[in-house]
């Protein structure tokens, strides 16, 4: 069930702005967003930028730590099925010690084990999000999934 693509990746050797090629750069650095989808964006400068300046507010920048927002990130996607946003991977929290033991463990949270002092800062965290994501009403999984 193959569907050709319907939106074309702009080549980043083409873009002429600066800044955002400096985004494109960051983003491959860093390893998300996946340079692939600022490629789609890109199309639409300014849908390019209101994405940016949102994942770089939220993911970025900020004082929570990066490791537990990767962590929400990809439990937000598991739980709106978005495959594609769940299969990136952040360096930086890599950096930070987050192992995809950690990632698999929180998807996986209630039926996980281990023993509480084996769990890193921010799986601790994270996990304690997902306690409360998971009290979040039926309606707004319908909503998000929409």
């Amino acid at each position: 069930m193959n569907h050709p693509q319907r939106l074309p990746y702009v080549d980043p050797a083409c873009i002429t702005d600066p800044a955002m090629m400096a985004e494109f750069q960051r983003a491959a650095r860093e390893g998300a967003p996946r340079p692939e989808s600022h490629a789609i964006r890109a199309n639409v400068p300014d849908v390019f930028w209101a994405f940016t300046h949102a994942w770089n507010n939220t993911f970025v920048n900020g004082v929570c730590d990066h490791a537990i927002k990767e962590l929400c990130r990809l439990y937000v996607s598991q739980a709106v099925n978005c495959n594609y946003c769940g299969n990136q991977r952040s360096v930086k929290a890599q950096a930070q010690g987050l192992l995809e033991d950690d990632v698999k463990d929180l998807l996986d949270f209630d039926k996980s084990q281990p023993s509480p002092g084996a769990w890193s800062p921010p799986m601790r965290c994270g996990r304690g999000c997902m306690k409360i994501l998971k009290r979040v009403p039926s309606s707004s999984s319908a909503f998000l999934s929409a």
